[in-house]
């Protein structure tokens, strides 16, 4: 399995604190010194590193912040199961945050085989 990296770059017109949202079936593994999360279902792991900002609180419920909406009136009986919901938000408010994240799946079981991701301060990324 292949890891994914995600840089995103955000400017605003006045200072504010950002959100990066992740979503999972189970509850995460969260670990905010490291800045990691572990996810893990019956078939597979995965590990996310937020590789930027250095500086990061984590949260998480079980809980949707607005319940889904159903639409259609042949799904009003459908009910949606609760997702686990990670947060993680930056520490300091500013105009420009940039976001560095590294999604690394293996095959449950296999995650003690994951080698870290890290970058330099120069931009040269490794991901095991």
């Amino acid at each position: 399995m292949r890891p994914t990296l995600f840089q995103e770059g955000l400017t605003q017109p006045e200072p504010h604190k950002i959100l990066w949202l992740l979503h999972a079936a189970n509850q995460m593994d969260a670990d905010e010194a490291a800045r990691t999360a572990r996810l893990r279902t019956a078939k597979a792991e995965a590990r996310v590193t937020w590789l930027l900002p250095e500086k990061t609180s984590f949260s998480q419920t079980d809980k949707f912040s607005t319940p889904p909406e159903i639409r259609r009136p042949e799904h009003k009986k459908a009910r949606y199961p609760d997702q686990w919901h990670l947060t993680a938000e930056t520490a300091e408010k500013a105009q420009q945050h940039t976001f560095v994240t590294v999604i690394q799946p293996c095959h449950a079981g296999e995650y003690g085989k994951l080698q870290p991701p890290g970058c330099t301060l120069a931009g040269d990324c490794t991901i095991g």
